[in-house]
């Protein structure tokens, strides 16, 4: 996975795919909390996916963070009360994961693996290579 150019732009896609669209001028800073659930939920999402390594995947949490910071001043309301939500948001997913048997967890895969390839389009490899969940679940 290549975290300098492909992180930027899923920022961007996981924000619509999470419910925050639009952006409005509002200034102002997330908590760190905020900050930690998010760029968590965000990695992992992307690394079930598309698979990594443990640096890749810290190195995506501190871009998606930084990305986050810098992105906060022009969200609305509802996104900032939806942000306040991931906290709560992450540890449910991850509450859920744990209970999950491997067959569940390659189905969430496939699907999170969709919703990516829709927004990304098909042939674009932040979401394509080893590890890749395909539509039936399966990995190559």
């Amino acid at each position: 996975m290549k975290t300098p150019s492909v992180f930027p732009r899923l920022v961007v896609v996981l924000v619509v795919l999470l419910g925050f669209g639009a952006f409005a001028a509002e200034g102002g800073k997330p908590s760190g909390k905020v900050v930690a659930a998010y760029s968590n939920y965000v990695c992992f999402v992307l690394f079930e996916v598309a698979g990594g390594t443990p640096e890749e995947q810290r190195l995506c949490e501190e871009e998606v963070g930084e990305a986050l910071v810098e992105a906060y001043p022009q969200l609305s309301a509802e996104e900032r009360e939806q942000l306040a939500r991931m906290p709560a948001e992450w540890a449910t997913l991850q509450e859920s994961w744990s209970r999950l048997d491997e067959a569940e967890r390659e189905l969430l895969r496939a699907q999170w693996a969709l919703m990516l390839q829709a927004e990304l389009g098909e042939d674009d490899s932040a979401v394509g290579g080893a590890g890749q969940a395909q539509p039936d679940g399966s990995r190559p």
